[in-house]
């Protein structure tokens, strides 16, 4: 596929939660916290309920645009049937695997290492 930057825009925006620990699922959640104040080093929660709460600050962005940049999102695709794969696996094995040999004898003549 083709890569192509027609126009890249970039919008963030601040997130700001109030969280408590749920211990009946074992996770985070918001329900019965809000934030009542935001200030650009703290968060004033409020909940209705006497827990462990915490809050949480995060920035969003947004899509990139009218282009294809989600290619390059993508997860990549690995395909070993291909020739050149099993072509490095060999030269790499056979450049390594005397190494690995040294090694071993270097390790027998020097108990120190």
């Amino acid at each position: 596929p083709e890569l192509v930057f027609d126009s890249i825009l970039s919008i963030t925006e601040e997130i700001r939660v109030c969280l408590y620990f749920d211990e009946a699922s074992e996770s985070w959640s918001d329900r019965g916290c809000q934030v009542l104040e935001t200030f650009p080093d703290k968060i004033t929660c409020g909940c209705n309920h006497l827990t462990s709460f915490a809050g949480a600050a995060a920035k969003a962005f947004g899509r990139f645009g009218e282009n294809n940049v989600e290619i390059m999102l993508q997860r990549p695709d690995l395909d070993l049937s291909r020739w050149p794969y099993y072509v490095f696996l060999v030269w790499y094995l056979l450049l390594y695997s005397p190494c690995l040999i040294f090694m071993q004898r270097d390790s027998r003549d020097y108990p120190w290492l």
